[in-house]
């Protein structure tokens, strides 16, 4: 999307609506089923959809919050607000200023009925701030050549407690593609699709083209994602950070069923498991630089390196089942290697929340982490696992207090 067509999305009619408190943002409510909402959102009735309340949003000064009606509630999009004939249309009107949106359990999708045309979901603008709040994004189509079906990110974007899931798109990022600041943070990424024969990342494509492309991932999982080339879940050209995050059943026609990378990452309790790729690299298909530390990579399936390819830096403590065709350098302190992690299929836990697989008490990934105080930093095990459970906790009753290797210990809540 070029600088002229954001600025001219970032132009539109001042709509009335609930005044700015001068202790915080302007709060902007959301309910189609209350009788007298409107696109103005005058006189104390809500916004009938997220899109209006997006465009007054825009024309505002400062932070604003929009407050969807909640669980239960699906908003479906039957067409784009936003036409763009080079990189794609997008349903909602892009977010040019500081927006956040609560869910409360809401749904925002694309309509599924025939003859609606194809659209993303979400863009930010360069000079947008957008935090998604409990909501999930929900099956976002992009026409052949076109990226980011689910959310296409060019600004700052946090996702808190967020469900991105059955987006398409017709080249790169499936779920999200992210070339500004991305944070993800309880969240689950699934069954997104990067599905053109040249599709990478069908969760996310993380990638420095309109900024810094820079992504922190914690607590969250990626889950049956797919790309048509390499990266079923994750494609990063950039910076990505990952702790406490499960990969598990992603898969890529060719390199990296979970993740490629060629530039740079960093893991620290994470598990990869189960996940596929058609050549090479059914964990990891890494050419640039990829330090992992207490971390799993099992059960992976490709016709070479199943687990790795390439070349991996160790801070310690990880699992590795098959090293086949991958280098591993670094400190190798605690590394495991050609053992079965014992992990039990992807379990809902939390109410659904958090999707991980836990270890089974005779896993070897079972108080076999980093010695060091969980949080501390270094190589140290994150103070708490993907569920926010303290670390550590003693899963071989041996009365040695050690974290678990991967991103869920072992203990209950």
């Amino acid at each position: 999307m070029t600088r002229a067509l954001a600025a001219m999305l970032g132009v539109g009619l001042v709509l009335a609506g609930p005044p700015a408190w001068p202790d915080g943002p302007a709060v902007l409510r959301v309910d189609p089923s209350v009788a007298g909402c409107g696109d103005t959102g005058g006189g104390g009735k809500p916004f009938c959809s997220p899109a209006a309340a997006i465009r007054a949003a825009n024309a505002r000064s400062g932070p604003v919050v929009i407050e969807l009606a909640g669980e239960g509630m699906i908003y479906t999009l039957n067409e784009p607000s936003v036409r763009d004939p080079v990189e794609g249309d997008t349903g909602l009107p892009a977010v040019t200023g500081e927006l956040t949106v609560r869910g409360h359990g809401a749904v925002i999708e694309r309509s599924r009925a025939g003859h609606t045309p194809p659209f993303r979901i979400f863009w930010v603008a360069d000079s947008g701030k957008l935090r998604l709040e409990n909501l999930t994004v929900r099956g976002g189509l992009t026409p052949p050549g076109m990226d980011g079906a689910g959310l296409w990110n060019a600004g700052r974007l946090h996702l808190e407690d967020v469900i991105v899931t059955e987006n398409v798109a017709g080249d790169d990022g499936g779920g999200i593609r992210n070339d500004g600041t991305l944070t993800l943070s309880g969240s689950t990424l699934s069954l997104n699709n990067a599905s053109g024969p040249g599709g990478v990342g069908g969760g996310l494509y993380n990638v420095p083209v309109h900024g810094p492309g820079s992504a922190a991932i914690a607590g969250t999982t990626f889950v049956g994602n797919r790309a048509g080339d390499h990266g079923g879940a994750v494609f990063n050209s950039s910076d990505v950070t990952a702790v406490n995050t499960t990969f598990s059943g992603n898969l890529a026609a060719h390199n990296g069923g979970a993740v490629r990378n060629v530039a740079r990452m960093s893991f620290n309790n994470v598990t990869l498991l189960n996940n596929q790729a058609g050549d090479f690299g059914g964990g990891i298909s890494n050419i640039g630089t990829l330090r992992l530390s207490n971390t799993a990579v099992a059960g992976g399936v490709a016709p070479v390196s199943p687990d790795c390819e390439g070349h991996l830096t160790s801070a310690g403590y990880n699992l590795i089942q098959n090293r086949a065709d991958c280098e591993i350098d670094g400190d190798e302190t605690g590394n495991l290697t050609g053992l079965d992690p014992q992990l039990s299929p992807l379990q809902a836990m939390d109410g659904g929340r958090h999707k991980l697989h836990r270890p089974s008490t005779r896993s070897p990934l079972v108080d076999a982490g980093s010695r060091a105080r969980p949080g501390s930093g270094g190589n140290a095990c994150e103070a708490a696992d993907q569920r926010g459970v303290p670390r550590p906790k003693d899963g071989d009753h041996d009365s040695s207090f050690v974290c678990d290797i991967g991103a869920a210990e072992i203990g209950p809540v």
